[in-house]
């Protein structure tokens, strides 16, 4: 996939298909998303100009697309099978929209033009419900739904004195009152602001510094050692492995092949051992990865310098199917 200023980015669904998007804000006609199977088998794209940011979930893709209407950020949530067939698709909605899986099936969306809402899609691209967050929350730090099922957002307060307002939404689609989650920070939380989604139930949350809080709870707890000692600053992703029973921890490549790291640990911080991918030969800048649904690893190759001239740069992608399922 080949595009001027682009962004490349991919997933993959529970059977190991794959969908490999390149989006691109100031060009949008050269957005596009194509899906192939595991074998690396084109089975279908997008129309031309579709810039989308899709999750792969169980059997299909969900996420949002953009309107890519002049100087709008118009957005819609959209459902696509492994080949790419268009099966759902949500109203037109202004302002720009965050998307996370929930891992209970389908996803969740935060829409944040007017009064923030976050809303719930099941796996056929069907609204389950939609709140209007509390008005406490200004500008949003961190959202997420954990493995039971629970929303989680946090954000800046309406008080504006860099303390950190948070609210939890139950599955079923029943909101908590907005919580005071901590006191007045050294940090605006939706610059520092990160969430990461805990094995079992629960949330590790940074603001000024990491905690972690259990699925529903209004008081953080210490952040357990083993998750300090593993430098979560310096972690390209921490993601779901082994069928959700065990963190695939990702570090950023490095070396002359731009080899990428996956470390597996267990959810009380054993080292099971460490994964090394290699970028290939002559890479200019450093590599990244993401686990899929199923446990497919992939990897971004980073073009040599000569690729990416003129402004036209090449997306291209390698993946080690089911690798840590």
């Amino acid at each position: 996939m080949q595009g001027n200023r682009v962004d490349c980015s991919a997933t993959v669904n529970g059977s190991g298909a794959l969908a490999l998007q390149i989006n691109n804000v100031l060009e949008p006609k050269n957005a596009a998303a194509h899906f192939v199977g595991p074998d690396g088998q084109l089975r279908g794209e997008t129309p031309a100009g579709t810039s989308a940011h899709l999750l792969g979930r169980l059997s299909n893709f969900q996420g949002i697309a953009f309107a890519n209407l002049p100087g709008s950020s118009d957005s819609v949530v959209q459902t696509y099978d492994d080949h790419g067939k268009l099966l759902a698709q949500g109203p037109v909605r202004g302002g720009p929209a965050i998307v996370v899986e929930d891992p209970l099936g389908g996803i969740a969306v935060l829409q944040r033009d007017g009064p923030a809402t976050v809303e719930n899609y099941d796996d056929a691209g069907n609204l389950r419900w939609s709140v209007k967050l509390s008005p406490r929350i200004t500008a949003i730090g961190g959202f997420a739904v954990d493995r039971l099922g629970n929303t989680f957002v946090m954000g800046d307060t309406s008080t504006f004195d860099k303390s950190v307002t948070a609210q939890w939404i139950a599955h079923d689609g029943t909101a908590s009152r907005a919580f005071q989650l901590l006191g007045p920070q050294r940090e605006w939380n939706h610059l520092a602001g990160q969430v990461i989604v805990r094995v079992g139930g629960g949330l590790f949350i940074h603001a000024d510094e990491w905690w972690q809080l259990p699925s529903n709870a209004t008081a953080l707890e210490a952040a357990p050692a083993w998750f300090i000692a593993a430098h979560p600053e310096l972690m390209l992703g921490m993601q779901m492995v082994r069928n959700g029973r065990a963190y695939g921890i990702i570090r950023r490549g490095s070396g002359p092949d731009c080899a990428s790291t996956v470390e597996i640990v267990t959810a009380s911080g054993k080292s099971c051992g460490t994964a090394s991918f290699s970028a290939g030969p002559a890479c200019q800048s450093a590599s990244g990865g993401l686990i899929g649904y199923d446990g497919t690893f992939v990897q971004l190759r980073p073009p040599p310098a000569s690729v990416c001239t003129g402004g036209a740069c090449t997306c291209t992608w390698q993946w080690w199917t089911g690798f840590f399922h």
